[in-house]
């Protein structure tokens, strides 16, 4: 058993047995009462392998039935106190099939043993009432600048930590300075002048209310200045700094402040949020619950919710929670908050409203941190009168924005555009406008909440449609510059710098086709902006989004734009698989620039009409339209005319002419290469091996995919990378090599989950686990692959067209038709997430891994 009266020491931390209470390097850590019994076990029987059972009897005594899941919760969240992780454990190891061992050194220090104390310095730092969350870099870096210059400025918005980062890297130096390191706040101080006072009032010195007499007094003093919230003070704070520094030599100062001060010897350094879940990647829930935000709002919440658990929907509200908030550290705790009355679903759901429901801060807390809105007015409240502008009006982008674009939206009335670059410079000085490079340019954004909090003043000035219009109506501009004016090829280059505009886009389209909206500019930027929802992989949002502009395209829509909708609808509705519908979109186009004799577009209207035809028409039909729109073309058109020669080759491929459809497809990648059309090249090396399997030219048709994926890797472009890997997926299965096929077709299904190409890799993967003896997942998988299938009419495309007839020979030779018609209508009511989990796992909805049976596989 440990002493009671012990403490014992493991790497950051120090557990006090008798006050149940564990300490880590920054101050009291919170730790529930199931999770501190569990670490008080494990220590007790450290270098132990302590087996599940005796831990739940040690942990539970008072509790008849304890499950193994009350003991993993358990486990979780002292893992996540600890900082811990069960794949690289730093303190608990898992030992499988047996339990827990306590792996990191131990120190025991008796009464008996307690080191000497340490010797009091004098400073008035404030004991922290709560642990110091996520911050471990940014003190480390603070401490290194402080070390190596005279001054450092923690720099960051209203919230985001910048005080109790500066407490913490106080409390480093306070042996360090034998005069003392003292803290001064200046926020309650309104009077520039009153400055001087208020240091000489922290360290002491009441007569200190003329500047010299505070010189005077810490001219030969080895001390630390900690200068908290210097933003509404910054010219007389700065001036009395930068004095000190020259006329005392052993002073150092720290300084908070949402700009920097700009004097001579200053280094910053910038607080960000604390770091949130990805927004984009997939992860897991021990991910989301080890991430820094998550952590900081678990452990804001009230003690009566010391018994949370979140799962995996709580944990997913968690995220959200954090991710909206930016990780802003004050509205995370003022988040934390509200949830024992919303509850994490409810909370996260209402934070559109966050400067109505984060209004339950510390009482002690200075006013200006007691809601969100505070915080904001107060730094709203120190700009100037043109920064107010300037910042309501950039509330208008979403996703961020370049300076170009700023330009060329915010100016008007008083405000000129020659100052708007000036005024952002300062607001980004201010900490109210975060600004990075990207792809090598410059970009801005606001954080969610200033840019709501923005938003809200930009309505009340009664700008909110005037800068709406002007925002569509650049963005608009911006795309028809590009691929408006002529049939263009993916830009991978141009779209890569301008990947991040898709939300300002989102936002122009919902704009344009809402009710205050122009849909005239709504259909220009629709179909203009094609190329960028597929260089993202976001077809079936631009399906939709395209159909909508569809309603709108009335008489009095210009022709040319209908003309160039209704093309650019014709295609994604074409690869969603609603071939009729396509069909009549692209006749409307034809139709359209036939009217307005505009031979280049018709061209290229007559080979989307082809390429429509080659794939669910009859290629007598397809081969001469694709004709018609080339004899429209000049050869000055690498791209179009590349279009159109890979028609002819699908064309040619399909009806049984493999010389002259190989002939036509290395034409077409001559002049994709001569028009630098990387993702089109790698599109075409997708096509041709889709080809060359069909005739069973199975090596050339997987050295082709593998060349395919390969390049659209070079060119960062997911969501190709995954209809690339679908063909390699077929020629690996149709190659006999299963194993690498199964390994593909995982790789490539996040890529196509939510894309058209899903229903593809469901027909190989289908005969992936037939081949493998998986048959009641096969069946079922072809049954949900039919259903995707079923908008088209059936029809599946040449490749997965044999992977399902293969698959349907085998089916048939081993099962009556009942037995699998009725497997494959079983399939057919799983969802989307059971499918794709069906496939990846081999294991059947709601059943244990269906067991494999070897079969003689013919190939």
């Amino acid at each position: 058993m440990i002493d009671s009266d012990s403490v014992l020491i493991f790497g950051d931390f120090r557990l006090f047995p008798g006050r149940r209470q564990l300490f880590d390097e920054t101050g009291p850590v919170r730790i529930g009462s199931h999770a501190f019994d569990l670490l008080l076990a494990l220590l007790e029987r450290r270098d132990q392998i302590v087996e599940k059972e005796t831990l739940k009897r040690l942990v539970w005594a008072d509790t008849l039935l304890v499950e193994d899941h009350n003991l993993a919760v358990a486990l979780s969240t002292l893992r996540r106190t600890l900082g811990d992780s069960s794949l690289s454990p730093r303190y608990i190891a898992t030992v499988s099939g047996r339990g827990y061992r306590f792996i990191a050194p131990v120190d025991m220090q008796t009464p008996h043993r307690q080191a000497p104390a340490t010797p009091t310095v004098s400073h008035n730092l404030q004991a922290p009432l709560t642990r110091l969350i996520g911050r471990a870099a940014d003190m480390a870096e603070t401490v290194r600048k402080l070390s190596e210059g005279r001054i450092v400025t923690l720099v960051g918005e209203g919230g985001v930590g910048k005080t109790r980062v500066a407490l913490a890297v106080a409390e480093r130096f306070v042996q360090q300075r034998s005069d003392g390191v003292w803290f001064v706040e200046l926020a309650p101080i309104r009077d520039p002048a009153l400055v001087a006072t208020a240091i000489g009032a922290a360290i002491g010195l009441p007569t200190a209310s003329q500047s010299d007499a505070l010189f005077n007094h810490l001219a030969d003093l080895h001390a630390m200045l900690v200068l908290d919230n210097c933003e509404h003070l910054l010219a007389a704070t700065a001036a009395l700094a930068e004095e000190i520094l020259a006329r005392c030599p052993q002073i150092r100062i720290l300084a908070t402040s949402r700009e920097p001060l700009q004097i001579e010897g200053e280094r910053r350094h910038r607080l960000a949020g604390l770091p949130v879940p990805s927004r984009t990647a997939p992860q897991s829930t021990a991910d989301i619950l080890g991430c820094a935000a998550v952590e900081l709002l678990l452990d804001r919440m009230p003690e009566t919710l010391d018994a949370f658990q979140p799962d995996e929907t709580t944990t997913r509200a968690l995220a959200e929670i954090c991710q909206r908030l930016d990780g802003i550290p004050l509205a995370i705790e003022l988040a934390a908050a509200r949830v024992p009355g919303l509850g994490v679903a409810e909370l996260a759901s209402r934070l559109d409203q966050r400067f109505r429901i984060l209004t339950q801060g510390r009482r002690t807390a200075p006013s200006r941190q007691q809601t969100l809105l505070a915080t904001m007015e107060w730094s709203h409240d120190l700009l100037s009168p043109a920064e107010q502008v300037v910042l309501r009006r950039l509330s208008v982008f979403a996703g961020g924005y370049t300076l170009a674009a700023a330009e060329a939206i915010v100016p008007g009335g008083s405000l000129s555009g020659a100052a708007v670059a000036n005024l952002m410079a300062s607001l980004v000085d201010k900490s109210l406008i975060m600004s990075h490079a990207s792809e090598g340019h410059a970009r801005y954004e606001l954080l969610e909440t200033v840019r709501v909090f923005a938003a809200d003043k930009l309505d009340h000035a009664r700008e909110t449609a005037q800068l709406a219009r002007a925002h569509a109506h650049y963005y608009r501009g911006l795309f028809h510059d590009k691929y408006g004016r002529r049939p263009a090829p993916i830009d991978d280059a141009w779209l890569r710098t301008h990947k991040r505009e898709i939300e300002n886009v989102r936002v122009a389209l919902d704009w344009a086709f809402g009710p205050a909206g122009d849909p005239e500019v709504g259909i220009g930027l629709a179909s203009t902006t094609s190329r960028l929802w597929i260089w993202l992989g976001l077809e079936s949002e631009a399906t939709g989004r395209l159909m909508k502009a569809l309603d709108f395209a009335g008489p009095s829509v210009p022709v040319a734009e209908s003309a160039r909708l209704h093309r650019a609808a014709a295609a994604f509705v074409r690869n969603a698989g609603n071939v009729a519908l396509a069909r009549r979109l692209i006749e409307v186009a034809i139709a359209h620039y036939r009217e307005a004799d505009d031979r280049l577009w018709l061209g290229h209207a007559l080979i989307t009409k082809a390429e429509i035809l080659a794939f669910h028409g009859t290629a007598t039909e397809a081969e001469a339209i694709a004709r018609e729109g080339l004899a429209l073309i000049d050869e000055d058109e690498p791209f179009l005319c590349g279009l159109g020669l890979m028609v002819l080759a699908h064309i040619a491929f399909a009806d049984r002419r493999p010389a002259e459809a190989k002939a036509a497809m290395d034409k077409a990648l001559l002049f994709y290469r001569r028009a630098d059309c990387g993702s089109d090249e790698a599109v075409a090396l997708t096509n041709l091996s889709d080809c060359l399997l069909s005739v069973g030219r199975l090596d050339d048709a997987v050295t082709c995919a593998r060349a395919a994926v390969e390049r659209f890797r070079q060119l960062n472009d997911k969501g190709y990378i995954g209809l690339a890997m679908v063909n390699l997926t077929a020629g690996l299965a149709a190659k006999g090599e299963l194993d690498a096929a199964l390994a593909t077709a995982t790789e490539a299904m996040p890529m196509v989950r939510n894309s058209p190409w899903l229903r593809h890799l469901l027909d190989h993967l289908a005969l992936l686990h037939c081949l493998g003896g998986a048959e009641q997942i096969a069946a079922g998988l072809a049954g949900v692959a039919d259903r995707l299938c079923a908008p088209q009419g059936g029809v599946r495309e040449g490749t997965e067209a044999r992977s399902y007839g293969r698959l349907m020979g085998m089916l048939s030779r081993r099962h009556s038709p009942e037995t699998v018609r009725e497997l494959m209508l079983e399939g057919a009511g799983w969802s989307r997430d059971q499918a794709i989990d069906a496939a990846l796992s081999g294991e059947l909805p709601g059943r244990p891994r269906e067991p494999a049976v070897p079969v003689a596989l013919t190939v």
